[in-house]
């Protein structure tokens, strides 16, 4: 079969042709065509032809240019509102921090100075991933120039009691701009209580980011505003038939820069999310702008964490993509005495190349099959809520696994545990 130029382009089989320059019109930087997008920096550009455009402006993380695994990435300057070619940012030869901190990194324009926003396509092939570029490039807006409003996603996904469940502000095709925020909607509800519709309004700018929970009543917007590492504990549905007012916890929120977590306490409770997306700030004209005296700060991380945090960190880089939990103890046996493990491998069904104990084991929440994933311990704000669904030890930790991490089914899962031991050998299957 023969190969077509732009696959061989987009599987890195093949370089790209010689530049061009034309003074009347800029052309494409690997053909005569127009060029339609251009670098900020360096002022060459692409024709909209898809292997062209990925090829100047889009690198990958884990898998193949061509397939869907891990995430692509392009990256914006928000002063020169443009884009910056990999060849300007120096990727071309590889990132210059480890792949998972890759949107954290501080690039900066080598136009301008500026900060460099590093935008993210989940699971996409190449040219999925120039579409999101493309049409991040036309942000949607109506006749008058303003950002159509909430450009959302239902998600109508539930949590369970006993569950903390991470909500992420995103996936982002494109960057919010200051007159935007990202906004999810939550409706929970009791028996016997009537129920409330609560929105959490994320802001990017200024920074610090912070994000704000509303809750509508009549015609008015209140709220508590939750900064990065803070918990704020309902005490909205309190007072419900044969509850105690302001004594009972249904759930809690914290939240960081990217998403939201949501602890479960209260079986009775129903906790649906039911949109997250983009709205223009005017929507929200009474934001308030005070933090809530009553929100519970979290704790910092401890010192003696070093161990774990760099034996987590390991197993992570490893990128043994695969696992499965081999024993695990039933909820009512969770104690000093209770151990969980797990086994991971490039082939589940052959082989394992890694185990992963965890030893009094107080709370779990892993699915038996995961793949993608990063281990490291949990937030100081995810253990304050973990303390309200297990019961800690003195040597007690909280860990944390997100699967399909990078993509955009990622999920976070949480254990706590007092001890974690890793081992690294060719384990057969049934060993």
């Amino acid at each position: 079969m023969k190969i077509s130029f732009l696959q061989k382009l987009l599987t890195g089989q093949a370089d790209p042709p010689v530049e061009k320059s034309d003074e009347t019109a800029p052309s494409c930087r690997y053909c005569d065509n127009r060029a339609e997008i251009s670098c900020v920096n360096c002022l060459s550009g692409s024709c909209r032809a898809s292997g062209h455009i990925y090829h100047m402006y889009i690198t990958k993380r884990y898998g193949t240019d061509a397939d869907q695994v891990g995430a692509k990435f392009f990256y914006y300057c928000q002063s020169c509102a443009g884009f910056v070619c990999v060849d300007c940012l120096g990727l071309r030869e590889g990132y210059p921090c480890d792949p998972a901190a890759l949107e954290s990194y501080p690039f900066q324009c080598p136009h301008c100075g500026g900060s460099v926003s590093v935008l993210r396509c989940d699971h996409a092939s190449g040219p999925e991933a120039v579409e999101a570029l493309l049409a991040h490039a036309a942000a949607p807006v109506d006749e008058a120039g303003e950002y159509l409003p909430y450009q959302g996603h239902d998600r109508q996904q539930q949590t369970r009691a006993g569950e903390l469940r991470y909500i992420n502000f995103g996936p982002r095709s494109r960057v919010m701009q200051p007159q935007e925020c990202w906004v999810t909607d939550l409706q929970i509800e009791r028996p016997g209580a009537p129920g409330i519709s609560l929105q959490v309004v994320h802001r990017d700018h200024p920074a610090p980011a912070t994000a704000l929970l509303l809750k509508e009543s009549g015609d008015k917007a209140y709220g508590h505003a939750l900064l990065p590492g803070t918990v704020w504990y309902d005490a909205a549905l309190s007072g419900s038939p044969g509850v105690e007012k302001n004594t009972a916890k249904h759930f809690s929120l914290s939240v960081d820069d990217h998403g939201l977590a949501i602890a479960h306490l209260d079986v009775q409770t129903v906790i649906t999310v039911i949109k997250s997306g983009i709205a223009p700030i005017a929507a929200f004209p009474n934001l308030p702008e005070n933090g809530d005296a009553n929100a519970v700060t979290a704790p910092p991380a401890s010192p003696s964490d070093g161990w774990a945090v760099r034996i987590l960190k390991d197993l992570s880089d490893k990128k043994i993509w695969d696992y499965e939990t081999l024993t695990a103890p039933e909820a009512d046996a969770y104690g000093p005495g209770a151990s969980l493990s797990l086994a991971g491998s490039t082939d589940l069904i052959y082989y394992h190349l890694v185990r992963v104990f965890f030893y009094g084991v107080r709370y779990a929440g892993l699915r038996d099959y995961f793949s993608h994933p990063e281990f490291r311990l949990a937030s100081p704000a995810e253990t304050v809520q973990l303390a309200d669904l297990a019961t800690f030890g003195e040597r007690s930790q909280a860990y944390c696994i997100t699967r399909e991490f990078g993509g955009s089914f990622q999920e976070r899962a949480y254990l706590v545990a007092d001890r974690v031991e890793v081992r690294y050998s060719n384990f057969a299957r049934d060993d």
